[in-house]
């Protein structure tokens, strides 16, 4: 009996396993394109910059679009059961490199474009400038930058005294004859130099 069983079962499977036809079906994730942007962001890389003409500002620019979803919400209000559909808003982020670097305009609050997105000046310093970054006629929220003079570099000369001793035994006091001021000056001369200190 046990047997008769174990081969119809195997009868069944053989035909279920025939009897399943392969479905085929296409299918891909959509990315949205330009027309798609509706909100734009730029960052700055720094809020300060040195107006000397080699320090170089750089930025960050985000696109986002705004999907509409929706979503069933079941609730039990007074004992009744209430089904509804709410419709929301989410904010995607957009991929950049789907951007042309010509589609994504940056330009100071006056008007002046920015070229390759980098940005150095040598006036203005003590003085603020604010950027926009436009991609399919929708404007970003404007970001400052905070313009400084370039430091100077000066500064004064600390002088530190140091103390060498030389620990020696009768048996090796004569090596150290010929070690005189100016060598250990020399020595430490070269110490400084390496550091980057300056000494006197």
């Amino acid at each position: 009996m046990m047997n008769k069983m174990k081969i119809i079962g195997y009868i069944l499977l053989i035909v279920l396993l025939f009897s399943c036809e392969k479905s085929e079906y296409e299918t891909w994730l959509y990315e949205p394109g330009i027309e798609a942007v509706d909100s734009v962001a730029i960052y700055p890389n720094s809020p300060v910059l040195i107006a000397n003409g080699k320090a170089q500002l750089s930025f960050l620019v985000k696109a986002y679009s705004f999907v509409k979803d929706k979503r069933t919400i079941e609730q039990v209000i007074n004992g009744e059961h209430i089904v509804k559909d709410s419709v929301f808003t989410k904010i995607s982020a957009m991929k950049m490199d789907r951007f042309e670097a010509s589609e994504i305009q940056i330009k100071t609050r006056d008007g002046k474009l920015i070229e390759g997105q980098k940005f150095s000046t040598t006036e203005g310093a003590g003085t603020d400038v604010e950027f926009v970054c436009t991609i399919h006629g929708i404007e970003s929220e404007p970001c400052k930058v905070h313009l400084i003079a370039d430091p100077v570099m000066d500064f004064p000369t600390i002088t530190v005294p140091v103390v060498f001793h030389l620990l020696v035994t009768d048996k090796n006091i004569n090596r150290y004859d010929g070690i005189t001021t100016g060598l250990l000056q020399g020595f430490f001369g070269n110490l400084c130099r390496r550091s980057g200190s300056r000494r006197q």
